[in-house]
Formats: C-alpha cells, sequence, structure tokens
C-alpha cells in the first residue's frame, strides 16, 4: 500500500458570502491496486457551519474517482481552514489520514452595487496570485474565463448565483497509525443476503441422544433475550433440574415447574434481576422468597434457590467479563445489503456474558451462553467458553449477537470451522440461521431459531 493511496481535492463553485447557504465540492480518488472500503471523511469548519459533518461513501475501485457535494452556511466574513479526517480500509488494514485545504474565504454581505465591485476585484487579486491564491483561486488557463465572467456581475443575488470555473485543490493528507489498529472481517459472499433475527439460537448436534440431557450442544442468549430457568429442557433456556439423574433426583426435579422464574439485565448498571413464573413453588434470592410476577435483583455472586426447602436447586449468576476487548469491523460493508451492520465495533462485549454456576447439581450437557456481544470458543485456554467438544488445536473462534443476529466468526488456519460443507476462511464471519450446518471440530450442529 503506498503511504498515501488517496488524493483528496476541494472546489469552490460559488462565491461564500456571510449569511448565505451554499455549497463547496469533493473529489476523491483511489491512487492504490487495492479498494478502498468503508470510506467514509469527517469535515470541519466552523464558519461554514461544518461540525464534524460525517460522509459515507462505501467503497473506492482503484483509479476510481467520486465527486459530490457539501451544503455549507457561512457564518461571518473571514478565512478558516477546512479540516478533513479520512478512515477506510484496505485489505485488512484501517487507514486513517488527516489533512486541511486551503482557507475558505467567506465575504461580508455587500449593501451596494460599489461594495459587490469591491468584492469582485478582491477575487481577481487572488487569480493573479498563483500559488498563494485562496478562496475559490482559479489558476493558469483559466483566469480569461474569470475575467469575462466578473464584470457582468453588479447585484448580490448576481454575486451568489456567479458559477466559477472548477478548480479542484488537493489536500495534502499525512497517514496516521490507528490506535488499537482494527481488525477487518468479511461476510463471504454466498452469505452476503442472509441473516436471521432472533434472541435465542440452539446449536443442536448431529447425532441427539434419547435423553435431553445428553445432547451435548449450546444455547446462545443474546442479552437482548430474556432467558427462562425450569425443569424442561424444551420448554427452558437453563436447564435446571437435578442432574445426574436418578430416582432421588428426579423426584427433587418435580418440585420445579417446566418454566420456573425468568432472567433480565440492564446492560447500562450491569444489574441482573428474576421474576418468578411458579404459582405454587417458591423462587428466592438469598432465601428471601419472592411472590410471582415480581421482579427482585440479584446481587453479583448472590445464589438464587428454586423450588422447595430444603431440596432447592441453588443457582449462582455472575458477570464474567471479556478477557480482552478487540475492534474490528467488516471490511466489505458496502456490499451488505439488508440488516445494516454496524460498521466500526468500538466497545461492543464489554459486559462479556453471564456465568450459570449450579452449586448442588451438575450442570446439564445444553451448555447456555447467556452474552452481551461477542464469546470465544476453541480448544485453547484462553476460550470464553466451556465447551461439549474437543477441538483440535489453533482451532478457535466466536459467536457474536450483532444487530439482532447471530454470527460465527473464524479465527483459525487450519480449516476446522465449517459452514454448509465449505470450509470458513479466516477473519470470515457467517449469519447462522435455521437449518444452517455447523462443523466444529469434527461435530456437527444445526442452529435452530427458538425465538
Amino acid at each position: 500500500m503506498p503511504a498515501t493511496p488517496l488524493e483528496f481535492a476541494f472546489n469552490y463553485p460559488r462565491v461564500l458570502v456571510a449569511g448565505h447557504p451554499s455549497y463547496i465540492e469533493y473529489r476523491i480518488t483511489n491512487r492504490a491496486s487495492l479498494p478502498l472500503l468503508d470510506f467514509r471523511f469527517t469535515l470541519h469548519c466552523p464558519n461554514l457551519g461544518l461540525h464534524d459533518v460525517k460522509v459515507d461513501i462505501g467503497s473506492v475501485a482503484p483509479s476510481e474517482s467520486r465527486i459530490g457535494h457539501i451544503d455549507v452556511e457561512p457564518r461571518l466574513p473571514g478565512a478558516q481552514p477546512v479540516r478533513v479526517g479520512i478512515d477506510a480500509a484496505q485489505g485488512r488494514t484501517a487507514v486513517r489520514m488527516t489533512g486541511s485545504c486551503p482557507r475558505a474565504i467567506t465575504y461580508e454581505r455587500p449593501d451596494s452595487p460599489s461594495n459587490v465591485s469591491v468584492i469582485i476585484k478582491d477575487i481577481q487579486s487572488h487569480r493573479s496570485e498563483g500559488d498563494k491564491g485562496e478562496f475559490g483561486s482559479v489558476k493558469g488557463d483559466v483566469n480569461i474565463h474569470v475575467t469575462d465572467l466578473l464584470p457582468k456581475v453588479k447585484t448580490l443575488n448576481d454575486l451568489l448565483q456567479l458559477q466559477l470555473p472548477d478548480n479542484y485543490t488537493r489536500v495534502d493528507l499525512q497517514q496516521e497509525t490507528v490506535p488499537g489498529a482494527s481488525e477487518m472481517l468479511v461476510i463471504p459472499d454466498a452469505f452476503l443476503h442472509s441473516f436471521e433475527p432472533a434472541d435465542v439460537m440452539h446449536l443442536e448436534p448431529d447425532n441427539p441422544s434419547e435423553s435431553a440431557d445428553s445432547l451435548q450442544g449450546w444455547r446462545l442468549c443474546s442479552f437482548a433475550a430474556t432467558p427462562i430457568l425450569g425443569r424442561s429442557s424444551m420448554d427452558s433456556d437453563v436447564v435446571i433440574r437435578f442432574l445426574p439423574s436418578s430416582q432421588h433426583n428426579d423426584s427433587k426435579s418435580a418440585t420445579i415447574s417446566r418454566k420456573h422464574a425468568r432472567l433480565t439485565v440492564n446492560i447500562p448498571d450491569r444489574s441482573l434481576a428474576v421474576e418468578s413464573l411458579a404459582v405454587h413453588s417458591a423462587v428466592r434470592v438469598n432465601d428471601a422468597p419472592l411472590r410471582a410476577g415480581t421482579l427482585s435483583s440479584i446481587p453479583e455472586e448472590h445464589v438464587i434457590g428454586i423450588g422447595d426447602l430444603p431440596t432447592d436447586y441453588r443457582l449462582k449468576l455472575r458477570f464474567k467479563r471479556p478477557a480482552l476487548s478487540r475492534r474490528f469491523r467488516i471490511s466489505n460493508i458496502s456490499e451488505w445489503i439488508g440488516n445494516r451492520i454496524t460498521q466500526n465495533m468500538d466497545g461492543d462485549g464489554d459486559l462479556g456474558r453471564i456465568e450459570f454456576v449450579p452449586l448442588n447439581s451438575e450442570l446439564a450437557a445444553w451448555q447456555t451462553i447467556w452474552f452481551h456481544h461477542q464469546i470465544s470458543f476453541g480448544g485453547d485456554l484462553a476460550s470464553d467458553m466451556l465447551t461439549s467438544v474437543d477441538f483440535p488445536k489453533g482451532v478457535r473462534g466466536s459467536f457474536h449477537h450483532l444487530r439482532g443476529c447471530f454470527w460465527i466468526e473464524c479465527s483459525d488456519e487450519v480449516g476446522g470451522i465449517k459452514v454448509n460443507g465449505s470450509t470458513l476462511p479466516e477473519g470470515s464471519i457467517v449469519a447462522l440461521r435455521e437449518g444452517l450446518r455447523l462443523e466444529l471440530g469434527g461435530r456437527v450442529f444445526t442452529a435452530r431459531r427458538v425465538r
């Protein structure tokens, strides 16, 4: 990638007069051999009413130019530079550039024809300054055309409607280092138009057992979901049956309803709450009973009791913060059609996940993962979630919940993640949807949308 893969230029086709709305023009040209993806720029010039105005361009192919205009509202007479900030991506690299264009001169509103002629003379003088020309300066072989136009300007309206010859002035851009440079992810072409909004998704194994407890699958719950706790593995998101299964444990489980309680989370203050759904059996928070239909907050590390004392199911809920914060963007965002996924994920994933810790029972084979944005999996110790699959070394990835949809991201180089029979390349992300077949470390799962 060259040091300056982009040309950015401004043109001032109108005379800017304080108090009168107008516009300026821009031209961007990609001089690199790779496309500029997710291209956007920000303009700042308070005297023109530009306060960090953001413009999304999309992708710019090699040697392609884009031309557009920006509306401005000149405030006061004088000159002020227009500062430019550019963000884009090339390949899997984040690009950031800054610069400023020559000063944009705003003239005071003329209150007489003589003052109009003063502005005309000032513009003419700028035409003769060569490289020192400022606002609207049109140099070289176009000067004669300006000279032809200006004598026709007699009134304020003539001045405001005057169309100056094009003179795009190139901005001197400086490339900057992107702090915590974003990782670029790609949605494979086959999945560009495939998405399915869901709050809860099940990944069921390809060889289900007759016993629901031995399915060895995952229940993915977004933080938008309100997981149901209960005895039934079919009706609940979090199975709270006493395990391992035995006559004694089954009799204790009988006191727990199929749908016994509901959990909610308040993301801003990281608070959890539980609501009792059972009429004839209790839900307690640290031994304080709840009435059916009422919400009670759950202080972190406190215990929920479900069922009848003294054989109640004891469950602890706690936040697990993400080990590392991540920044990434979807590099082919301009090709995406559907629910627009966010371009920059900075700040997402701060909440991590909720961990379910049974205190007097084994964990159900159905593993419930309740998370905010991202949860990593794999065969290494750095993974965020416990897995019921023995992954080969190096197989790793993440589940995400972005813009109301579940996604799987591949982070390995060994080809251990396949989607509908096709190997998912490293750095790619695919939407999970009903019926999708997912191969993880040799085990095959089918995605089932619950709600």
